[in-house]
């Protein structure tokens, strides 16, 4: 919403204790989305989501120093996004759930969305 104040970083536990609260095994993952959806690019999901607002990245040098200091490196295809990307968001996907493991693949192992679509992988909760 227009003149609304945003906080550039956004960081919150992410192991699934909240889902557990809620009764529901989505509550994680949907709270990244909608934070994705108000502009949030996810950084980082392995325990704990680090989210950073595109506005505040494309705005801050600083910000977008330190958010490219940890570039997503494809566990699949081996390459590397960086947050200032312009594809980045796309490259990352919607949500987390390509850092929870899939058919087997090791958890905190980051697949990036054209290797998750390729592989037909699905979130284990599905």
């Amino acid at each position: 919403e227009e003149g609304k104040l945003l906080p550039h970083v956004v960081y919150f536990e992410s192991m699934g204790h909240c889902n557990n609260m809620e009764d529901n095994p989505r509550t994680e993952e949907d709270t990244v989305i909608a934070l994705q959806e108000a502009g949030y690019l996810l950084l980082d999901a392995k325990g704990n989501c680090t989210l950073v607002h595109q506005d505040a990245l494309r705005a801050r040098p600083e910000l977008r120093a330190w958010a490219d200091q940890h570039p997503l490196e494809c566990n699949g295809c081996l390459q590397q996004f960086r947050p200032s990307s312009p594809t980045f968001a796309q490259s990352v996907g919607r949500g987390f759930a390509q850092w929870c493991g899939f058919h087997g693949q090791p958890v905190g192992k980051f697949w990036c969305a054209e290797c998750c679509e390729k592989k037909r992988w699905v979130p284990d909760w599905h």
